[in-house]
């Protein structure tokens, strides 16, 4: 028996070894060639044992030419799936053969001949001498007995250790075949493992149990297969609750999937149900503010980056963006002081962001608040010097309001300078500081800036024109110097010889000009 039995784990070892993808093929191969011999030493020896599995032994031993001849023949099987499956199709053969031959009929069949045997010696004693070998008769039987129970005791024990050893037989190939890449071969001996230890309640199958679940799990992840992933995962959070942190970590990966998937309403179930096993969490709740942004809803998605954010001062900037979409938000249904209410909240958390001052003057310029508008412009502008033309911008309107609305021309002159303090090269901004020097009749200053304007845009040329023409009527009316009157008409016409207005007034100063000579 002890025999067989190592002749079985001969072969079994051979087995296991030439499916070892961590060694050469060739060394593969050569474990394989030693399990046709040693099949047949065991056929030869335990004759009798095999009479209705030889064929299947036999079978194994073809296979394993099979596998070899493949070899031999050269064709390309390193690394290839077909290789490996064939090995444990021709494994798991061999481990039926295993089982069929400590199967307990066997047993019964080693009980029953020893019985029949123990009735042939019994028959066999002369029965007029009966009492003279009663007690060696009754030798013997205790003796057998002894030996039927010590061989069902030792056989028993036998049992015990290779159903282990197949078991972890399953685990170990289930665990290279994970690391490995071959994922549905892993498979396949993880559900073989659970089948063959579940009823199992020693401490280490329970551990590999749970190492089997989350395993099972990932394998199941990987194929976006998540319902399946997560109820491995919640039989592994049975056997040990330290893997309910796994379980939340699935359910945000599920999360996720959802969302990319468009289904929001899903993902913000799978992001809930994160967050109730593990609260602390900042990504599960930031996670969970992304999907209510999908849906429009801000004020949830606020809320959700707010805890984030308490949690881990990391999703600071995710935060400041959910308060400028809102804000954004409510400016397009203008309420305008709400939107830079929030705008104000990014501010405090993040002081020295220049691009949150300029936002908030954007919401100020939207109503008119010119002062406001400046104020946080010139706040941005001092943080980061780009944003120069808008705070330029912010002065010229400003300046344009005074002009027009207040008509206070001197404060307007004094925005419409800072313009250009900032931006010389802008025309507008000269023109409009022309128009004010205009109102005040300072027509030096008035035709110096527009000068500067037509230089950059000859778009103001005309405004030159006007200009020169004022500056002549200037002199006409008030001074009545008709010789520098003449002059800056004949300029206003340079520009503009068909403007009547010019030709008209040149023609007056000139006939002016000529009586007093």
């Amino acid at each position: 028996m002890n025999k067989l039995l190592e002749g079985l784990n001969n072969i079994k070892q051979l087995l296991l070894y030439s499916n070892n993808k961590e060694t050469t093929q060739d060394k593969n191969i050569s474990f394989l060639t030693k399990v046709p011999s040693q099949i047949d030493l065991l056929l030869k020896s335990n004759k009798n044992f095999f009479d209705d599995k030889k064929n299947e032994f036999t079978q194994l031993n073809e296979n394993v030419k099979e596998i070899t001849n493949d070899k031999l023949n050269s064709l390309k099987l390193n690394n290839s799936e077909s290789f490996f499956s064939k090995l444990n199709s021709y494994q798991d053969n061999f481990v039926n053969i295993f089982d069929y031959i400590k199967n307990q009929d066997y047993l019964s069949s080693i009980k029953s001949n020893a019985t029949l045997r123990l009735n042939i010696f019994e028959n066999t004693i002369n029965n007029n001498s009966r009492k003279k070998y009663y007690f060696i008769n009754f030798l013997y039987l205790t003796i057998i007995a002894c030996f039927i129970f010590s061989l069902i005791f030792f056989y028993n024990n036998l049992n015990f250790k290779n159903n282990i050893n197949i078991i972890e037989v399953k685990y170990r190939l289930a665990k290279f075949f994970n690391r490995e890449g071959y994922n549905n071969q892993a498979e396949l001996k993880y559900k073989q493992f659970l089948a063959l230890t579940e009823d199992d309640t020693t401490q280490d199958y329970i551990n590999k149990r749970e190492d089997v679940l989350i395993n099972l799990a990932y394998i199941k992840k990987e194929n976006e297969k998540y319902d399946k992933a997560i109820e491995y995962l919640k039989q592994a959070c049975e056997l040990n609750k330290e893997n309910k942190k796994k379980l939340a970590s699935f359910y945000n990966d599920y999360g996720n999937y959802y969302l990319k998937q468009q289904d929001y309403k899903s993902a913000i179930t799978n992001y809930n149900l994160a967050i109730n096993i593990k609260p602390e969490e900042s990504l599960y709740y930031n996670n969970l503010a992304s999907a209510y942004f999908k849906l429009d809803d801000y004020k949830n998605e606020i809320l959700n980056r707010e805890k984030a954010y308490k949690l881990d001062k990391y999703y600071k900037e995710e935060l400041i963006s959910s308060y400028n979409n809102y804000g954004d938000y409510l400016k397009e249904k203008k309420k305008y002081k709400s939107a830079a209410n929030y705008c104000i909240k990014a501010i405090k958390i993040d002081p020295n962001n220049a691009t949150q001052y300029n936002n908030l003057a954007n919401f100020y310029k939207d109503i008119n608040n010119y002062k406001s508008e400046i104020l946080y412009r010139e706040k941005a502008y001092k943080l980061d010097k780009k944003y120069k033309n808008n705070l330029a911008s912010s002065y010229c309107n400003y300046a344009v309001y005074l002009s027009n609305k207040t008509k206070d021309y001197k404060s307007a002159i004094i925005y419409e300078k800072k313009a250009i303090d900032l931006n010389p090269q802008n025309a507008l901004y000269n023109n409009n500081l022309a128009i004010s020097y205009s109102k005040l009749n300072n027509y030096k200053k008035e035709i110096y800036y527009n000068k500067k304007a037509y230089k950059l845009d000859n778009i103001y040329k005309n405004d030159l024109a006007s200009s020169y023409n004022s500056y002549g009527v200037y002199f006409h009316n008030k001074i009545k110097d008709y010789k520098s009157a003449i002059v800056y008409y004949k300029k206003a016409i340079d520009l503009s010889p068909k403007n009547a207005l010019y030709n008209n007034n040149l023609a007056i100063a000139s006939l002016l000009s000529d009586k007093i000579m």
